[in-house]
């Protein structure tokens, strides 16, 4: 691919030459590594005038956009190339320059992706196509204002599609056509002459604008499905923000299958609401898990295991005052409260009856009619028992369980409680 290459940025005449020439320059020139590496540590070093004229007459650089004739003006483009140039500065940490060029490195429609000049950017050329129509014709009838409305509005398009791909919004201030890309030293650059395009509905690049407005549209999504959640409309939330996702995959270019394998969105204020709701949903469905076992321990008259299980539960259910599905786990809590003071009442009714039972067993008279009782009660689990009626046999041993606490503790009522452990051991099996 031929493209127009200038001395430098001030340089008023281009030439024209091969991108491959170009990218070759940039990998592997000492001259230019040398250019880079001073201009890198005079940024470093805060000399701002010195780095500002040695940008723009140190470097040489090229318009990937679009086809120039005897200068560098508006006026003297004569036609549009089919890449587009995404500049994205101030990119914070090293370790998140890396990550972008990696991500970068396996996007299909990146022709080229390398460091600014400064380092802490990166110069993204993407190659491009529009719905109906063949790679942007070399020359064009078109007047050059034309060709910027046009490529404005590509530019918008794409800015919005790498803010998806990559969590990073490019410069809007480089959005003419005729913007100038700096060649300076990258031995780790990225360069795919054979990019496929990135098919675009031009019908669709002019309804979605910018990122500016794009954002604030998610936002507003965003910002419905947390009222929605504050309602504890958990449905209806996930509904509105997967509509939300599907629609920002279909503006990135990706399909589900690609972005589910390869990417994500990176909208970090969408991600971490669909992250929160989906770990509320699974701390639900645990809870709903243990409160099963909870009433499985009250029936069993278990009140210490259930009383550690109901603390766990409530564990599960912490959540910061400001957490987008509060209102889902309240609920929830709720129904965990409910749960617990159903267990009190009966605990407290047990050891009521206990208390009552144990108040009346004075004299000898009660004492024996006790013993007779339980004495009865083992002949009718016996006989339970060889019938097969199991669940008959658990309620005669809660029975009897309940005798042995009020009896008081002597050579015959030992000899029930041997045999009351024997039963025990028969139908409660340890772990």
């Amino acid at each position: 691919m031929r493209v127009n290459i200038f001395k430098n940025v001030v340089a008023a005449r281009p030439q024209e030459t091969e991108l491959d020439k170009i990218v070759y320059m940039m990998e592997f020139s000492q001259e230019l590594c040398t250019r880079t590496q001073v201009y890198r540590q005079n940024l470093a070093w805060g000399h701002k005038k010195k780095v500002k004229t040695m940008k723009i007459t140190r470097f040489p650089a090229f318009t990937p956009c679009v086809v120039l004739y005897e200068g560098k003006t508006r006026q003297n483009v004569i036609g549009l190339t089919d890449l587009c140039f995404l500049d994205i500065d101030h990119i914070d940490k090293e370790k998140k320059i890396e990550e972008v060029l990696n991500n970068l490195r396996n996007d299909k429609n990146v022709v080229l992706a390398s460091r600014s000049v400064s380092g802490d950017g990166v110069h993204i050329l993407i190659r491009y196509q529009l719905k109906d129509t063949e790679t942007p014709p070399q020359r064009t009838t078109m007047s050059a204002d034309e060709m910027q409305e046009l490529y404005g509005k590509i530019y918008d398009h794409l800015a919005v599609v790498y803010l998806l791909r990559l969590g990073l919004e490019a410069d809007m201030g480089a959005a003419h056509m005729e913007h100038m890309f700096i060649a300076s030293y990258d031995p780790y650059l990225y360069y795919n002459p054979e990019a496929e395009p990135l098919m675009l509905d031009l019908d669709k690049v002019i309804k979605n604008g910018n990122v500016r407005p794009f954002t604030e549209h998610i936002n507003g999504k965003i910002e419905k499905a947390k009222e929605l959640l504050s309602k504890n409309r958990v449905e209806e939330a996930e509904q509105l923000l997967k509509e939300c996702q599907d629609w920002c995959i279909t503006i990135s270019g990706y399909s589900n299958g690609e972005t589910k394998e390869k990417f994500s969105l990176n909208i970090p204020s969408l991600n971490d609401l669909i992250e929160k709701i989906n770990e509320a949903k699974e701390k639900v469905a645990k809870v709903d898990g243990l409160l099963s076992t909870v009433k499985e321990n009250i029936r069993d008259r278990n009140f210490s295991e259930a009383n550690l299980t109901l603390g766990v539960c409530y564990k599960q259910l912490k959540a910061k005052p400001d957490h987008p599905c509060k209102q889902f786990l309240e609920a929830t809590r709720q129904r965990v409260a409910e749960v617990e003071k159903e267990m009190v009442a009966i605990n407290r009714l047990l050891k009521q009856e206990k208390k009552d039972r144990k108040y009346k067993i004075r004299g000898e008279q009660e004492y024996k009619h006790e013993v007779l009782y339980l004495i009865e009660k083992f002949n009718d689990l016996h006989s339970a028992f060889s019938t097969g009626k199991t669940e008959e046999c658990y309620d005669i041993l809660e029975a009897i369980s309940f005798g042995l606490d009020v009896l008081p503790e002597d050579d015959n009522t030992n000899l029930l409680r041997e045999q009351y452990q024997k039963w025990d051991a028969i139908f409660y099996e340890p772990e």
